[in-house]
Parts: C-alpha cells; structure tokens; sequence
C-alpha cells in the first residue's frame, strides 16, 4: 500500500511541473528596458516630472505613458519599463536654473523631443530636441528612420546659425557651448510664459525645415557670456567657453545690437557766449578765447567698460533756457535736451528757430535800427563811441563783451550780399574797423 502511494504522489508532482524549467506554467520575467538622460532648458530641477507616450508615423500614439521624474538639480532621470518600445515621445515637466541668471525660474516649463527607445544612451531633453520635435514627426512620416530624420531636422535648424550637425540627443549645455549658448538666448530678458511662447512658435515654424531665426537676434547680442559661463562652473564645475560662438553668429547674421547707452559727462555750461557755425562747428567765449568745443561721452555697453568719445553736433540751438542738439554718433543720429545743466536724450529735436532780424537796440555804447536801404531791409549798427556806422542786411543775434577788450559780437545772415558776407564779426568800442572772426553764417546766444 506505502509502494503504492508514493507512486501516485510521484505522479502528481511530475503533473505539477515540479522540477521541470521548461514547463510553459513557468513565470517569464519580462526584460527591463532603461533610458537614461537629461532634462535641461538650464537644467530641471530634483522632482520634474519626466513623461513618455510611445509614437508610430502611422498609429500615432499607442496610450502607454510611463512615468519618472529627475532624480537631482542637474535635469537627470531615469526611465524604465518593459514595455517601452519604438519612438517616445519624452516630456519635462519643472522648474529650471536660468543660466542668465543662476536663479530658479518662479514657475514650471515644459519641453519635450523624441528619442529612439532602441538608443538607450541618448535620452536627453533641450531646447533643440524640442524645436525639432514636429520635424521629425513630419520627416519619419515621409519615410525617414528616426535617425535619419533627426540629423535633417538639427542640420536644416543649425543652418541658420552656420553651425554643423550633431546629435543632441547625448549633449548637454555642459559640455555643448553651442546648446548652452542657444539656451541662454532663448531665455535672455524673458519670462518663464514668454520662453514658452517662444519655443512654441518656433517649433511650429520649423515643421517645414525653415524658421525664422531672426526672432532671437537681439537675444543672440544680449547674451553676457561671462555671466553665463560663470553660472553654468557654478551648476556643473565645468568651464564651458560661448565668447566665439557668440561672436560667430553675430558675425554670420549681421547682427545689429541696440545702440549703446550714451552718457553725457560734460554739459555745456550756461551762462557763456556760444556760436555754432554752418560747419557744425561749435565754438564757446570764455576767458578772453574763443574755442571750437565738443562734447563729451560715455558709452556703456553690458559687459564692456565705459569708453569716453568726443563728437560733433549736427545740429545745436537753444529755445528761451533750453539747449537742443543732435549728433550722427555710430551711423545713428541721437538727440539730446539740456536744461540747469542736466541732458536728457529725447526722441527728437523741434524746428530749429527762424532766422528774425534783431530789434533796435540802444546799449549806449553801439546801437541798431532797421532801414531800408537800396530797396532792401537792411541793419544799420553804430560804434557809438566812435562814430561809425555798419550797413548789414541781416543781423540776427548780437553780445555785447570782452574778448581782449570790450567790444560788440554780431552775426550777418547775408543771403544777397550788399557790404559784408555772413560770419561771425567782433567790432571793438574802441575801433572803427569791424573785424572777422568766423565766415560762416551761425548761431550764437548767452
């Protein structure tokens, strides 16, 4: 009966698989597939949610997701799942450091791009990956591998920047200067919503394989590489150099940046007498000499040190206590007020004042009447200490002073000659004889 029953449990057991490895009732631990990368736009702080839908060209999305987030403050993370599969399309979900700045953003961004799960050295998350994402999509559903398609998409972007071809799908802006550099650009004087609405644009504008790249140049030109680079040795310890790929795409698209901020240092003093010639020539009385001047700069660019130039006026007039001027500075004409010594740049300059002949005037030592002479309106002016007479057609602004001796300043508006040709005249108290001192039509006021 023991004989028999030990038979039977035999059986059973043999039934039950036992002891048999390939027995179908066996469970099958399915294989683990593991993406590994970064999540960078500056990179994505510890917590960010990290997201994959897996895509087909004909399909499109299947509706597995699998979920992860970044796993330190450098954007890195880890993906797994055994059912991961094909073309993913990856999402970061997070806060960022700046790399303008060294700051946190104040809310959340999200980028995104595709990786190739049959890679799965090359998962990392940018700027790139997601300007280029709808590219690819486009470029996979005309036929494309996913390599393929990848490399046209960053060459027909990268184009717009003479820059070549590369993967950034295993870069970072650690070690990419051309990714850090386009990153910091993107975000350069913008807001969390405003960079989101940027590279929103952008991707839908390179669906096609063009883009208007132009949108950043002013962004290009703002970039303080120094700053930059110091922030990203204080993120990552490394020493990444954007100073030549800057200056590369300024150079490669023309780039234009705003005019410089300029500084007036010394304006010009009131209280003096001034005359401003034809020639642009601005001239000052002071201390008995009569000195062409001009005026004094400082230009301020971000990042440079301050440069003291000097320029010439285009123009330089005054309305009751102000002083208007303008001048052709860097190929762009700027305009400037000045009043109690303080300048203002303004948008622009009013008309300069008509040309009026003066009124008669009676000082007790010259005097001025208007008359008609040879059918013409004329200014007489007399040396009433001499008693000699000046017949001008036109005497538009005088100032009674003292260069070495005291004498009367005058200018002649002399459109058709009668005595004496347009220019700046000095005729001393003592002197019957008028003498020249600019020959050029002008201005001049106290």
């Amino acid at each position: 009966m023991k004989k028999i029953m030990l038979f039977v449990l035999m059986i059973a057991f043999l039934s039950c698989g036992g002891g048999n490895g390939d027995d179908p009732a066996t469970p099958i631990i399915p294989k683990l597939i593991t993406i590994k990368g970064k999540a960078e736009k500056g990179p994505l702080q510890k917590g960010a949610i990290i997201q994959a839908a897996q895509w087909h060209p004909d399909t499109g999305y299947s509706g597995s997701v699998f979920v992860s987030a970044t796993i330190n403050d450098l954007g890195g993370y880890t993906l797994e799942g055994s059912t991961i599969s094909g073309i993913l399309d990856a999402s970061a979900d997070g806060f960022f450091i700046n790399e303008n700045t060294g700051t946190v953003s104040d809310s959340r961004i999200v980028i995104s791009g595709l990786i190739d799960s049959a890679t799965q050295s090359e998962g990392n998350i940018n700027i790139i990956t997601h300007i280029i994402k709808l590219r690819v999509m486009a470029l996979i559903r005309a036929g494309s591998t996913f390599a393929q398609a990848n490399n046209q998409a960053v060459t027909e972007l990268f184009a717009t920047l003479n820059w070549s071809a590369e993967n950034p799908l295993n870069t970072s802006i650690a070690t990419n200067p051309r990714l850090l550099f386009l990153s910091a650009a993107l975000c350069k004087n913008r807001t969390v919503d405003q960079v989101s609405d940027l590279l929103t644009a952008l991707t839908a504008d390179m669906e096609d394989g063009t883009i208007n790249i132009s949108v950043l140049d002013d962004s290009f030109y703002d970039v303080d590489c120094a700053q930059v680079e110091a922030n990203i040795f204080t993120m990552y310890g490394v020493n990444p150099d954007i100073d030549a790929i800057k200056a590369d795409v300024i150079a490669f698209r023309g780039i234009v940046g705003p005019p410089p901020i300029i500084r007036i240092v010394d304006p010009v003093p009131a209280g003096e007498f001034y005359y401003f010639t034809d020639g642009k020539q601005l001239s000052r009385l002071h201390e008995g000499e009569l000195k062409i001047i001009q005026m004094r700069v400082t230009i301020k660019q971000d990042g440079e040190d301050d440069i003291v130039q000097t320029f010439t006026c285009l123009d330089f007039f005054k309305i009751d206590d102000t002083f208007y001027f303008s001048a052709n500075y860097d190929g762009t004409v700027r305009y400037y007020s000045q009043k109690d010594s303080v300048v203002s740049a303004v948008e622009s300059i009013p008309s300069k004042p008509e040309i009026e002949r003066i009124a008669p005037f009676n000082n007790g030592h010259f005097s001025a009447e208007t008359i008609v002479y040879e059918g013409t309106t004329c200014t007489d002016l007399s040396n009433l200490t001499m008693g000699s007479m000046s017949r001008n057609i036109m005497v538009s602004e005088y100032y009674y002073g003292s260069l070495d001796k005291i004498g009367l300043f005058f200018v002649v508006h002399d459109e058709s000659k009668i005595l004496r040709d347009s220019g700046l005249y000095l005729w001393y108290e003592d002197r019957t004889s008028i003498g020249t001192i600019r020959k050029e039509s002008g201005r001049m006021w106290k």
